[in-house]
């Protein structure tokens, strides 16, 4: 049994592909004003309750509420959770490991991050575990998620955060570089919806030659472009313009702001 604890988007998301591939993992949810978790538990055959202290027949305790709000969730888990045992599976940015088993009182502890393509089935998990946890427990939660799309083990939580800044925010970055090019479209007169329907087809084409193609991303770069050609102009402009050195720092910045909230979050 997995108990819900915060059924934003992505507990939501996370939590209906669950159900979907296996029918027989039960739910209790919970929100504060309980809106959510009932519309979730209606969608999952699962049971809403009133109270946190109606968690403790759960094995598995999936946190998502907002790091923020992680402190005063704790004091009232500490309270209530009776049960030592249960296995945490944080999908918190920025709050470790440790932080969540000093203020929860437990060892058995899992961090998770999601992406928001988990919403259509192509999503990328990271994952990470505390030592403490066993291989069982580590094997069936890593199974659970496997089925939601692409799942990844990080070595490190320094390793964890650093991947995030990619796999975990990227849907944002991929989604306003698409919209830069609909922008220009639509100013040069292409009406919205076909640029961008044929933006996204043209994205959709490059990843799946991506996917499928041994050669390494600078040769597929160069097939593009040819010498004195249309291309060749605009990959200049990005050179010119350090588009590395902008996404390398664009990277750094999520990572320094991953590291200051998990130094805030931790007091």
């Amino acid at each position: 049994m997995i108990g819900v604890l915060g059924c934003g988007n992505m507990a939501d998301a996370i939590v209906r592909g669950i159900h979907r591939f296996d029918k027989s993992i039960s739910f209790i949810t919970y929100t504060p004003t309980k809106t959510r978790a009932q519309t979730l538990a209606n969608a999952v055959d699962g049971r809403a309750v009133d109270d946190i202290s109606e968690m403790n027949d759960c094995d598995i305790l999936l946190i998502g509420c907002k790091p923020q709000q992680f402190a005063a969730l704790a004091e009232e888990l500490k309270k209530k959770l009776t049960r030592k045992n249960v296995h945490i599976v944080s999908m918190m940015a920025a709050i470790k490991l440790e932080t969540i088993s000093t203020k929860l009182g437990q060892k058995n502890i899992t961090r998770i991050m999601p992406n928001t393509p988990i919403f259509v089935g192509k999503g990328v998990t990271l994952m990470t575990h505390s030592d403490q946890l066993e291989i069982g427990q580590r094997q069936k939660i890593e199974s659970i998620f496997s089925k939601l799309g692409s799942l990844h083990l990080m070595n490190s939580e320094n390793e964890f955060d650093q991947v995030m800044t990619v796999t975990g925010s990227g849907p944002a970055y991929a989604f306003l570089f698409t919209k830069t090019l609909v922008d220009k479209l639509v100013e040069w007169g292409i009406d919205p919806q076909s640029a961008k329907e044929m933006t996204i087809q043209m994205m959709e084409g490059s990843v799946e030659m991506m996917k499928r193609s041994e050669k390494d991303l600078t040769t597929l770069i160069s097939d593009v472009t040819s010498k004195g050609g249309t291309t060749i102009e605009a990959i200049k402009v990005y050179e010119g313009n350090k588009l590395g050195l902008i996404s390398a720092d664009a990277l750094e910045a999520s990572l320094r702001r991953a590291k200051q909230l998990s130094e805030e979050l931790s007091r």
